[in-house]
């Protein structure tokens, strides 16, 4: 276990949500954490071996990404939010454009605008016209021929 001396609330430290544990972990040392540094931590804490944190290491990432609390901080290294004030941050600020003008469609300054007609479609005239429907295809078949084929099928 490590050199450090937890003080949990409650006396069934077994019991607490492993998040719980982390976050007392890092509120209590006041510094970051691995994320495989602070599980290790849980597990010694809670006294389950490797294997069943193995088990429960998807769930813990999991967690951690979803709760307020805590802050990544690259690398897999976490800490808690509170430690990093709002002010202090960067903030990134998002301009809503309602202009529904498309960008393709504006002309800068500096570019000429040239009028362009349109061309004439090409036609090759070393093809022959084809006529796709041909009146006289019916006359070809006489009515006693289809007949014939039919019941053969």
């Amino acid at each position: 276990m490590s050199k450090i001396n937890y003080v949990f609330d409650d006396k069934r430290v077994s019991e607490l949500p492993s998040i719980d544990i982390a976050y007392e972990i890092l509120k209590q040392t006041r510094k970051t954490f691995y994320f495989n540094d602070l599980a290790k931590e849980i597990s010694e804490i809670k006294g389950i071996d490797q294997e069943e944190m193995l088990d429960k290491l998807s769930q813990l990432y999991t967690e951690i990404n979803i709760d307020g609390r805590f802050v990544h901080l690259g690398d897999n290294e976490w800490g808690l939010k509170s430690w990093y004030p709002l002010d202090k941050a960067e903030a990134i600020h998002f301009v809503r454009d309602d202009d529904t003008d498309d960008l393709d469609d504006l002309v800068l300054d500096d570019e000429e605008t040239t009028v362009v007609e349109a061309e004439e479609p090409f036609v090759d005239e070393d093809v022959e016209e084809v006529d796709y429907y041909d009146e006289d295809l019916d006359e070809d078949f006489e009515e006693s021929d289809i007949e014939d084929q039919e019941e053969d099928i």
